[in-house]
């Protein structure tokens, strides 16, 4: 598996500017590095909204796919 690039993903976040994010693997330093990423790219376009998952074996995907959906995002 290649290793996360976060100069690219950052670049890649500036140039489709998108607002929904769906972050995944297993290397915690990774992760955080791609949070802290979109957390900054957040703040910079003053967005107030954030939802948050921790995904188990008893997640409910259809409470996530009803937040995804909401105007709010």
């Amino acid at each position: 598996m290649a290793a996360f690039d976060s100069e690219a993903f950052s670049k890649e976040l500036q140039k489709n500017q998108q607002s929904k994010f769906l972050l995944l693997g297993d290397e915690a330093l990774s992760r955080k590095e791609a949070f802290d990423i979109i957390r900054q790219f957040a703040k910079e376009k003053t967005y107030t909204e954030k939802l948050s998952f921790t995904v188990d074996r008893f997640f409910k995907w259809d409470q996530c796919a009803s937040s995804l959906s909401s105007q709010g995002l």
